[in-house]
Formats: C-alpha cells, sequence, structure tokens
C-alpha cells in the first residue's frame, strides 16, 4: 500500500496524537493487507486504496469505536461509557477491529454482513487478533490473549473462532469473508454453526446493550447467580457453535 495515501485521511479531535494516530492506522491496514496477501486472496486493492484517500477518523467520546460505511468514517473513543481512559493497548484493538470492517465493507448493500451477521463480527475480531499480533508481536498478542478475549471479552468466541480456523485453513476463511461468498460460507462453516453464532451474538448483544456498562461490566453481571437462566441461553449457543464446527 502506498504510504503517501495515508497521509490524506482527515483526523479530527486527536490533537496531538494526530500523527500518531495516522500512522496506527496504515500499520493496520497494511498487516491486513500483508495477510491477505500471504494467503493469496483475491482482492482489489486499488480499491482500497481509493477508499483509504477519503477515509476520515473522528474523535467521539464514550460510546465505543465504530466504523461507519455511510460516512466512510472511523469514529474513536478514548474512553469507556464510565469515563474510564483506554490503554494504549485497547485503543489499538479497538482500532484494528473496526479497521477490518473498512477493510472487508464491499461496495452496496452487505447481504453477507446481514445474513450472517454473527459470523462476520466473530471472524473480523479474530482477524483483529491476527493483525494485532502481528503489528503488536508478543507483547500485544498476550496482552490480548488475557485482556480482550475475543468480541465479547470472555473469551468464548476467540475460543471457538480459534476451533473453526483449526478444522478449516484460515485462508478459505479469509476468501469467503473478503469475497462476502453466501454459498460458500455456508458449505465451508455450516449453516447450522452460522445460525447459532447469529443467535450467540444477537442474544448476548442485546443484554449488553440494555444493561448500558463497559465489557468488562457486563462479563462481571453475568457471572451473578441471579442471571444463571441467561448463562444456560447463551451456553446453549455456544454448545450448538462448538458441536457444529
Amino acid at each position: 500500500m502506498n504510504p503517501e495515501v495515508f497521509n490524506v485521511i482527515q483526523i479530527e479531535g486527536l490533537g496531538d496524537e494526530t500523527e500518531e494516530y495516522r500512522n496506527l492506522t496504515g500499520n493496520i491496514v497494511n498487516g491486513a493487507c500483508e495477510i491477505i496477501e500471504r494467503h493469496s486472496i483475491s482482492y482489489d486493492f486499488g480499491r482500497l486504496e481509493n477508499r483509504i484517500a477519503s477515509l476520515k477518523i473522528v474523535r467521539r467520546d464514550g460510546v465505543g469505536h465504530e466504523w461507519s460505511p455511510d460516512e466512510n468514517t472511523l469514529y474513536v473513543s478514548k474512553c469507556n461509557q464510565d469515563g474510564r481512559l483506554y490503554s494504549d493497548e485497547e485503543m489499538i484493538i479497538f482500532a484494528t477491529h473496526e479497521l477490518m470492517h473498512f477493510v472487508s465493507e464491499p461496495d452496496g448493500h452487505d447481504e453477507f454482513g446481514d445474513k450472517y451477521f454473527g459470523f462476520n463480527e466473530f471472524f473480523t475480531e479474530y482477524l483483529s487478533f491476527l493483525v494485532v499480533s502481528k503489528i503488536g508481536g508478543i507483547n500485544l498478542e498476550s496482552y490480548y490473549k488475557h485482556n480482550s478475549k475475543g468480541y465479547f471479552g470472555d473469551g468464548r468466541d476467540f475460543d471457538f473462532m480459534k476451533k473453526l480456523t483449526d478444522r478449516i485453513s484460515i485462508g478459505q476463511l479469509l476468501d469467503v469473508y473478503l469475497g462476502r461468498k453466501i454459498d460458500e460460507v455456508e458449505s465451508v462453516v455450516g449453516a447450522d454453526a452460522l445460525e447459532a453464532m447469529n443467535s450467540y451474538y444477537d442474544y448476548n448483544y442485546r443484554l449488553y446493550e440494555a444493561m448500558g456498562v463497559p465489557l468488562k461490566r457486563f462479563n462481571e453481571i453475568m457471572a451473578n447467580p441471579l442471571f444463571a437462566p441467561q448463562r444456560q441461553i447463551v451456553d446453549s449457543y455456544i454448545n450448538t457453535i462448538n458441536s457444529s464446527i
């Protein structure tokens, strides 16, 4: 990727950290591109370069990082809902997840992401782990495994995605993910696993949104005996996923 393309990204609200974040964005995107190239995936790097040239990065605290395809904008947050500042490691990991959505975003309507939103989020997160491990080395890899631990922060989706990549090559999964190939992902991953991922994501995310607390606190609440019925439902989805892959 031409390094000059990152110099035209519009960045708002990051002050003295503007260039640092510009460089981080370049490292993350180039890390993803190197993984794509290493696995010989068909991918339009020219289109990606054009999209980077019109990319905006905007600070918006307290609501989490978010990639907006309609605005071609990455919203970044320096703190969580409680006002706690994110660590440098968290900032890198959150930005990487959202930039993987940017890298995989298709032209027009994303039917793949709509139909299999669970797999889309969990594979995006697993790809984020691969990228942060590449750009941050053993220290960031270790931080991720001990602190971030997957999309929902409890290690369970990370574990079943790791199990999936033990059965199916990362190259195959990258191909269906980046190509947004619905028929192929159904064949490669399996309809039962995909539907269970949707159910797990939807149920857990609704609980998380309803509580309105940071992810770590959400997992602490879910461990309370009062939430045993909800955990049983979550466990049923996890068991279906694991038995299907």
